[in-house]
């Protein structure tokens, strides 16, 4: 399970995609530094503050709508950075 690297690697076999082209939004810290290492973009929701390694935060899910086109705009970005190999520690 997460944050292991393995359990988002199934998720993205399954769906046939690469870490760039995802956004995780969770509400744990060591999962989304697990999708960090492995070039997914990131939402930390319950926290307004931004957090280091963290793309984004929002306070609570219903902001989302606020923010949806700087993620489309970050996973550009993420796009052309590549992805991962290992997001081991």
């Amino acid at each position: 399970g997460k944050p292991d690297p393995m359990a988002y690697r199934v998720v993205l076999d399954t769906f046939g995609t690469e870490a760039r082209e995802c956004v995780v939004l969770d509400d744990g810290l060591a999962n989304l530094r697990t999708a960090d290492r492995l070039g997914m973009v990131t939402v930390f929701v319950g926290l307004e503050q931004l957090v280091d390694g963290i793309d984004f935060c929002i306070a609570a899910i219903e902001e989302l709508s606020t923010i949806a086109d700087r993620i489309e705009d970050e996973v550009r970005s993420h796009q052309t950075k590549g992805t991962w190999t290992d997001a081991g520690s």
